[in-house]
């Protein structure tokens, strides 16, 4: 039997504007109004309190000819009227006033705002949501795709100025968690004893996204045929904060303890019956989607700042999070069919739109907090979130025969990769790295494509299907100039965006992946890896075998869609 997954994504376009023929001779006039309609609409703006009055400070006049000349626009079937400052903002008006505000700090603001406006224009690059929405504008930013742990404070927290987020209940018994939050991600472990209330009770509710996060340790005793522990928080603060080796240690010390102190409560069951009801609940219920907590852990090149406790509610995002840290991204997608010359990857075009992405979403950090809090944590980590998108598209384009097509994809991904590291290490080599690079993995020397061996390490070769990442000069080099000079963005890659602006990742429309080829494709990313199939049509058995092998090949997240 093969595990196997379906992977569709809707394409990546740019829509023409209306305008009028390039043959008409009043071209000229007609582009004339439309830049007095930018600077009038900008002004009017500014006056209604919509607009930032910095945007003044521009050369208007030379901005409004770029707008005027504009006759595409990227949003394709996407209704962008929820990301407009006021109702008359037009597309390209949109554009340009994210990209005045993303230039404004620039030592040439209006080259930069043009850089900017064009590369957005042409479909190459798009900053997710809330870029589009709050850059340039008076509007209070939120934050989009947090990861926190669940606490009462938190719990408000999130309420005011979040949105999709992903909230760990492991901390909490049943008794406190929160009566109602729709629209979020809701994660817990499977020790926490409180668990067949969150599948009954929190599952089923068809508002919420829930996750239930596997450690190794449950793997392994489910291959045995063991026992498992359920165990209240209260008795085990710490468990929650615990991955690898540590978690497998003071799990085993609670055990131990429980069965001698027979007062303490706890709950034995089998594995394999816990495992039972899981499978039945992700052949009916489309859920709960399955987190491998040491997976995500070991993993991680930041395991110096903290834990891994939850995906950003999308699946797309994992980034270290406490007590102190609200864990969030500035998030973007470069359409890679826009990367292409002729029939082959176009290098150094990839390698020209990677930096602007990745300049352009470090300029938004400052200015997307709410709060000193979460200000604290953009700017100490400086996360971004940047997905490949229009991949189909490019692999369509790419003059390869269909049995080289998977060969063409982890080429394109690869240097996608390779592309957005790169640029953050330039920019490291400008800005100065970010305050969390010291300690992290990144300043020792390592890549995302180490994460299979760091896994394997600790968990053993008797647990590990996980292929082997090539090295190559360009790998080498990267390796080491991280290693010397920094990196501006502790994290850097995500697997999609937010629901306005979807684009799933490294799909091959209509055609399959095997897990294997999923694995390896994931190596190339910092972040988790999310795959959608279908689970549902799935028998128990067919569900068991695809769980447990995408748990041996390292794969992050099985996440149902």
């Amino acid at each position: 039997m093969q595990g196997r997954v379906i992977l569709p994504v809707p394409r990546f376009t740019s829509h023409r504007e209306p305008t009028m023929s390039p043959h008409s001779s009043s071209l000229g006039s007609h582009r004339t109004a439309g830049a007095r309609d930018f600077i009038d609409t900008l002004m009017q703006g500014i006056e209604a309190g919509w607009l930032e009055p910095q945007l003044t400070r521009f050369d208007l006049p030379r901005l409004a000819r770029a707008v005027a000349q504009c006759t595409t626009h990227p949003f394709g079937s996407i209704d962008n009227r929820s990301f407009r400052a006021f109702p008359e903002e037009t597309s390209p008006g949109l554009l340009m006033r994210v990209a005045m505000g993303l230039a404004r700090h620039e030592s040439h603001p209006d080259e930069q705002a043009l850089t900017f406006f064009t590369l957005m224009s042409n479909g190459e690059f798009l900053p997710a949501a809330q870029v589009l929405r709050h850059v340039g504008t008076s509007s209070a930013p939120t934050l989009e795709g947090i990861m926190t742990l669940a606490t009462p404070g938190a719990c408000n927290y999130t309420s005011k100025w979040c949105s999709g987020d992903t909230l760990d209940w492991s901390s909490l018994a049943a008794d406190t968690w929160p009566p109602s939050f729709a629209g979020c991600c809701i994660g817990l472990n499977v020790w926490h004893a409180d668990l067949e209330t969150f599948l009954t009770g929190i599952v089923s509710d068809p508002t919420v996204t829930t996750m239930l996060w596997l450690p190794d340790l449950f793997m392994k005793r489910l291959a045995e045929d063991g026992n498992w522990t359920l165990l209240p928080p209260h008795q085990c603060p710490e468990l929650n904060g615990l991955y690898g080796a540590a978690f497998e240690a003071r799990y085993l010390a609670h055990e131990q303890r429980v069965a001698q102190e027979p007062g303490l409560p706890h709950e034995c069951v089998r594995a394999r019956t816990l495992w039972q009801r899981l499978l039945q609940l992700l052949s009916h219920n489309s859920g709960p989607g399955l987190m491998f907590r040491d997976t995500c852990n070991l993993a991680s090149l930041q395991r110096h700042a903290g834990m891994i406790h939850g995906p950003s509610a999308d699946g797309a995002l994992l980034l270290n999070s406490d007590a102190d840290t609200v864990a969030t991204a500035v998030r973007g997608i470069i359409n890679l069919e826009r990367h292409l010359d002729g029939s082959h990857v176009d290098h150094k075009r990839l390698q020209h739109t990677a930096r602007l992405a990745v300049r352009m979403l470090d300029n938004a950090i400052e200015l997307l907090a709410p709060d000193a809090r979460s200000g604290h944590t953009l700017c100490h980590y400086r996360s971004q979130g940047i997905a490949p998108g229009g991949v189909t598209a490019a692999l369509d384009g790419i003059d390869a025969a269909p049995s080289d097509r998977y060969s063409s994809l982890e080429t394109l991904i690869s240097h996608f990769a390779h592309a957005i590291m790169r640029a953050s290490h330039q920019l490291a080599c400008e800005r100065g790295p970010c305050p969390a690079f010291h300690g992290s993995l990144w300043q020792q020397g390592a890549l995302p494509q180490d994460a299979a061996r760091m896994i394997r390490h600790e968990r053993g070769d008797q647990w590990c299907d996980l292929p082997a990442a090539e090295e190559t000069l360009a790998t080498e080099a990267l390796r080491h100039d991280i290693s010397r000079d920094g990196i501006r963005n502790l994290a850097l890659m995500a697997n999609g965006l937010a629901p306005d602006l979807t684009q799933l990742p490294i799909p091959l429309e209509g055609e399959e992946l095997s897990l294997e080829e999923t694995a390896r494709l994931q190596s190339e990313f910092d972040q988790a890896w999310a795959i959608m199939p279908p689970l549902i049509e799935r028998s128990a058995e067919a569900l068991d075998y695809y769980i447990y092998k995408a748990w041996r090949l390292g794969l992050r997240s099985l996440t149902l869609k």
